[in-house]
């Protein structure tokens, strides 16, 4: 079995948003983290998907929480 590749999306609000369910449905792909600087919208899509919400891409990036 491979080890999921774990996603952040940055603008996950925006235009990211589109990529969400192709990387929930892919076998290999893990959403890890949501980044945004539209802070409340960002804090309720990350509730929802049950993934970590940040306003800083290189935080992100730096987490260790995501691969790509």
């Amino acid at each position: 079995m491979n080890t999921p590749i774990r996603f952040g999306v940055i603008g996950a609000i925006g235009r990211g948003a589109g990529h969400l369910r192709a990387i929930n449905v892919h076998q290999d792909a893990k959403l890890t983290a949501l980044c945004d600087l539209k802070e409340e919208q960002l804090t309720e899509r990350a509730q929802e998907l049950d993934v970590l919400a940040f306003a800083d891409a290189e935080e992100m990036m730096d987490s260790g929480e995501v691969d790509a």
